[in-house]
């Protein structure tokens, strides 16, 4: 059973390079709760929550879908474009 104190709502933003992740049912002091940069100098042009509003993926100039859990944890890159990339994809403790 959920309780309104149970329910959290997250949002995922990007400027630059760099990739927010908001708990917008904290305190208006800092409601921000993981920042990172995918590669850093390269713009992010999109981010999407999975299904289960878990796992973020972002995509950017660096031709390179970046996989993150909500907790911080790095899934790993899926490399993008018209090439059969599907022998350099790197995955990170995904089973974990």
């Amino acid at each position: 059973m959920k309780t309104e104190d149970s329910i959290k709502t997250f949002l995922a933003s990007t400027g630059g390079d760099t990739v927010k992740l908001f708990d917008l049912s904290l305190e208006p002091h800092d409601p921000c709760i993981l920042s990172y940069t995918p590669s850093p100098g390269f713009q992010v042009n999109s981010i999407k929550w999975n299904h289960t509003n878990l796992v973020v993926a972002s995509a950017g100039d660096d031709k390179k879908m970046s996989l993150w859990r909500k907790n911080g944890q790095d899934l790993g890159t899926v490399p993008m474009g018209g090439t059969d990339g599907a022998d350099n994809i790197e995955v990170r403790n995904c089973c974990r």
